[in-house]
């Protein structure tokens, strides 16, 4: 097994107060779907009136190696506790193997200076890039003096490593600042830590709300007040939700696929929307772009244990309605909730009246 360690009190460069806030129980329509294993997954969160104040920390390590999806071991090949982000401990046994075979061989590349870590578990995924790594960035740009450090940030290709581009150039953080990670072991002299911005699955702070509001500033709104995110041939979308695209596009409905489009594109649809709609998935969470006020209705597989959707307008301050949804046997996706939502037509236009 391999030791766990922390950083120590000496090591802290940073700490900064991230005030407390209040949310309200979530209206969920369809409640007695969910089965009693997903609310009991919830409940806490959902019975969470008041979050404390809490401190975001950064603490300087030096001379660590940086492997798989943000993990950092020190000089002892001891894994640094706050890396470990949803790793399991067969995930870390793995990269410990790999990086001993890489420290026996020799000619691990060597990033020098300053380094802040913006990579964590779960960096394929659009909604973590934008809420528990690109406010580590922007955490960076605020805090400390420009040039003396970059950002290091997921291995990306495609939609998302364009995603990512636009994300640190719209929060000015400069190409030559950052550097993409490897799945091999990269030794760095010097290593920042971030803690305390988020929680997966329990706590957002309020600041990464402030960062995603800074990264829309410059973007002019675009589109209809009224607004669907599809998940059409996707897992885990409606059944019929081809149709229900042509009838919500023939009704006055911008009708999109966040995935598909640039990102100044996507954020200027959801800041100029008074109505947001779609089943839980990644398209969503651009719900952070849309103003105070905003309605937001969130449509959910029965037995999916989710809160992040409802605490993300809880900080925004929208009017929040999730729809839970029978489903379909699962035929595709990794999890039981990736099958389709069933629900009849009038039954959804209902629900988004």
């Amino acid at each position: 097994m391999v030791a766990v360690v922390e950083p120590s009190a000496d090591d802290l460069v940073l700490r900064v107060p991230s005030h407390a806030f209040t949310t309200r129980p979530p209206v969920v329509r369809n409640r007695t779907l969910v089965p009693a294993a997903a609310l009991d997954a919830m409940s806490y969160a959902w019975g969470s009136r008041d979050y404390a104040a809490r401190d975001v920390t950064v603490h300087r390590i030096r001379d660590v190696y940086v492997l798989g999806e943000g993990l950092v071991f020190d000089r002892n090949l001891a894994v640094v506790r706050p890396s470990i982000t949803q790793h399991s401990p067969a995930e870390i046994d793995m990269a410990a193997a790999q990086l001993q075979v890489a420290v026996t061989a020799g000619g691990i590349p060597v990033l020098p200076g300053v380094t802040l870590l913006c990579a964590k578990r779960g960096a394929s995924n659009y909604g973590h890039w934008m809420y528990e790594m690109l406010s580590i960035a922007w955490l960076g740009r605020a805090q400390l003096r420009a040039g003396e450090w970059r950002a290091l940030v997921p291995w990306a290709e495609g939609r998302l490593a364009a995603v990512m581009r636009d994300a640190l150039e719209l929060l000015e953080v400069p190409p030559g600042q950052v550097t993409m990670a490897a799945f091999t072991p990269q030794r760095v002299e010097e290593l920042l830590i971030a803690e305390g911005l988020t929680a997966h699955g329990g706590y957002i702070s309020p600041m990464v709300i402030d960062c995603l509001a800074e990264l829309a500033e410059g973007v002019a709104p675009a589109g209809a007040a009224r607004l669907w995110v599809s998940r059409v041939g996707d897992s885990r979308s409606l059944w019929n939700e081809a149709e229900l695209c042509a009838v919500l596009a023939g009704s006055g409905w911008t009708v999109c696929r966040p995935g598909e489009m640039p990102l100044r594109e996507q954020i200027g649809l959801f800041k100029n929307a008074r109505h947001i709609a779609g089943v839980m998935g990644a398209g969503l969470t651009n719900l952070a772009f849309a103003a105070p006020g905003a309605r937001v209705t969130s449509f959910a597989p029965s037995m999916m244990p989710e809160i992040f959707f409802w605490l993300l307008s809880e900080l925004c301050g929208h009017d929040y309605v999730e729809v839970r949804s029978p489903q379909a046997v699962k035929q595709v996706g990794l999890n039981a909730w990736d099958g389709s939502l069933v629900l009849g037509l009038p039954d959804i236009l209902a629900y988004l009246a």
